[in-house]
């Protein structure tokens, strides 16, 4: 008997601790923070950048795609306050290749010419304020006038005094005398404010806009581009020509 009551006794003490939850079994005071998917990173976009280069460092290659401000001649005593406007204009536009944030293969560079190597490592050292003082009568017209003969063996029309904004989609159908060229003819420019807005459009619509450019050129997104040039700036500013 005594047996049978001890057991009877100790059953409601089994029943409490089969009814009580582990202590892990307890609901938290605060639900656990939700979880969070993070979206995967966005491809690294090719950035827009300029550069000196001498006639070894032109063209260059290590960049993803290329531009040239070309000129036809050297400046002039005369003429020398125009080239000096349009070098502070591209130097104000476009950031220095050093201060972009990216590799050299995510940008998109457009080169002012310099007559040779050793000057153009200094001035790609030099201050932004000083830069034009010595990129003006330094500037590289061989390498300018080679780019102009290669645009007009793609059947480019270079007329009037320039400078030239050519570029070749990609960089190494440069020479090929059945490659496309664009080129933005800045030969009707006047003054420092109207080459500030050409240089930062041809940044924004063209050095920009990989999708431009990247496989080649994209001749219908081309064409859409030069005809909101056109509404803008005229019929001269910006064409195409295919060898």
């Amino acid at each position: 008997m005594s047996e049978i009551n001890n057991k009877l006794n100790s059953l409601p003490e089994m029943l409490r601790r089969e009814a009580v939850p582990a202590p892990s079994e307890y609901p938290s005071s605060s639900p656990p923070p939700p979880t969070i998917s993070r979206p995967e990173p966005a491809p690294a976009e090719v950035l827009p950048s300029r550069m000196f280069a001498g006639p070894k460092q032109y063209p260059p290659r290590q960049f993803k795609a290329y531009g040239i401000v070309a000129f036809p001649a050297r400046p002039s005593p005369d003429d020398a306050p125009r080239y000096k406007f349009f070098c502070d204009a591209y130097v104000s536009a476009l950031p220095h290749y050093t201060d972009v944030r990216a590799p050299l293969s995510k940008q998109m560079v457009t080169v002012w010419p310099i007559d040779t190597d050793s000057e153009a490592t200094r001035i790609n050292g030099a201050s932004r304020d000083s830069v034009c003082g010595r990129a003006v009568p330094n500037y590289g017209l061989p390498i300018a006038l080679h780019a102009i003969q290669e645009a007009i063996m793609n059947k480019a029309v270079l007329d009037g005094r320039g400078p030239f904004l050519l570029a070749w989609a990609p960089g190494s159908e440069k020479g090929n005398p059945n490659a496309l060229v664009l080129v933005s003819n800045l030969s009707n420019v006047s003054n420092i404010e109207d080459a500030k807005a050409v240089f930062t459009q041809w940044v924004t619509d063209i050095q920009e806009d990989q999708s431009l450019w990247n496989n080649g050129w994209n001749l219908a997104k081309l064409k859409f581009i030069i005809r909101l040039w056109v509404d803008r700036y005229g019929n001269d500013i910006i064409k195409y020509f295919k060898g």
